[in-house]
């Protein structure tokens, strides 16, 4: 995903689109007051074959899943008989009567028990439509350790969520960055277990500003403000006419805010907003001296290289932020930054590695080298290492939220 490391402004709201109802779908046949209810107990049940009598229980989901698509829901079991619905909704077709509960004691009544697990098998999955700019929930859990589930977008990209295990139910949020098919799945050896789904669809605003510039930016033409999502890497291009615009965002989120065919100006005044209440905030820009730089990203391999992302810290008195387009596939990137300013990053979502800058012969390289990690010795009471030698063991970073590591067995197991 490309992300623009600029500001953001804020600016004059009025709504101009009526907010869809938000849906939901229960996997307990729950009918939720204030939501459109796209699950129920007739719909769950007619998946089953006609045999089955209705309520029925110690009975599997067929391996053809759970297909509802004008409800907009399908559960693939990659082939698999032996997954199950475990609800406490009598009058569903469920394999027993479970529920599950969250942090605060919500019971949800209701969910999916993947029985397999889905380490590098993406096939149990659930798929759904949505349009950009939607905002969804996930209400997740697991056989009991830690899990990472993804959502993949139409065009593959993923957002990952991790289920901490610290409640028997967790909600995952995720925005969506496209319209089409995207798919949830469970990975690290977990089990994929899924409670309810929650879409609230976008509602979109109209955001105007002023422009407050230097003379010389009016010799410019076709300059835009970009609005750029910081949750999902969406972005809107709101023309600059008469030294203003008018864009339409969706409400809720927080933006930033670059300008597009201006390379040598920046925003001077804005910080962050999130697009709810009203408020008005106008532009102001200032004249900066700008070169590009070409270079490569070394030393992660292709998992970490899809996931990095860079943040660009700035001297003080500073209003540019470089920007970096980064090719994700071989590493190879150009940044614009202003000229004479050192470049400083924080790397993200690679937490097992170090970073570092150098600068040779007119090449960057961002250099990573993986941390050192330690063994560690599992000393079990009550069993033998033999017998673990199939347990999933999960260790959770409790300095940095969401960083797990699993191994199966108790040899092999490295830490940082």
């Amino acid at each position: 995903m490309k992300r623009l490391f600029t500001f953001i402004i804020s600016a004059l709201f009025s709504v101009f689109a009526i907010a869809q109802q938000s849906q939901a779908w229960d996997l307990g046949a729950e009918q939720l007051t204030g939501y459109e209810n796209m699950l129920s107990v007739d719909l769950i049940n007619s998946a089953y074959a006609s045999d089955v009598t209705p309520g029925s229980s110690s009975v599997t989901i067929p391996s053809t899943g759970f297909n509802f698509a004008e409800q907009n829901f399908v559960y693939s079991t990659g082939g698999a008989t032996n997954h199950r619905l475990r609800t406490t909704n009598t009058s569903l077709t469920r394999y027993d009567n479970k529920d599950r509960k969250d942090a605060s004691n919500n019971i949800y009544t209701g969910y999916i028990y993947s029985n397999t697990n889905n380490a590098n098998n993406p096939n149990v999955y659930v798929q759904q439509t949505f349009e950009v700019n939607d905002l969804i929930e996930y209400y997740v859990s697991s056989n009991g350790s830690a899990a990472e589930y993804h959502f993949v977008a139409p065009d593959g990209t993923e957002q990952i969520g991790n289920y901490t295990a610290s409640a028997q139910c967790e909600k995952l949020i995720f925005s969506v960055s496209q319209d089409g098919s995207h798919k949830l799945y469970c990975a690290q050896g977990e089990k994929f277990c899924l409670a309810r789904i929650i879409r609230h669809p976008a509602t979109y605003v109209t955001v105007t500003g002023n422009i407050s510039a230097p003379a010389e930016f009016a010799d410019l033409t076709n300059v835009s403000v970009r609005f750029t999502n910081t949750s999902n890497g969406w972005y809107y291009d709101a023309p600059i006419t008469n030294g203003s615009y008018t864009a339409q965002l969706p409400k809720g989120y927080d933006f930033k805010l670059s300008l597009v065919n201006a390379n040598t100006f920046a925003i001077s005044e804005g910080a962050e907003v999130n697009i709810g209440s009203e408020t008005t905030h106008d532009i102001t820009l200032v004249a900066v001296q700008l070169e590009t730089l070409t270079g490569t990203v070394v030393g992660l391999d292709a998992e970490n290289l899809a996931r990095v992302e860079f943040v660009f810290n700035i001297s003080p008195g500073k209003v540019f932020v470089p920007q970096l387009t980064l090719d994700r596939t071989t590493g190879e990137f150009t940044i614009v930054k202003e000229v004479g300013e050192a470049l400083n990053f924080n790397a993200l979502n690679v937490n097992d590695y170090s970073g570092s800058i150098s600068y040779e012969g007119g090449t960057l390289t961002f250099q990573f080298d993986l941390l050192p990690r330690y063994a560690i010795t599992i000393v079990p009471t009550g069993a033998s290492a033999a017998d673990l030698a199939n347990a999933l063991f999960t260790f959770t970073n409790l300095d940095e939220e969401g960083y797990v590591y699993t191994f199966t067995g108790t040899e092999g197991i490295m830490l940082r």
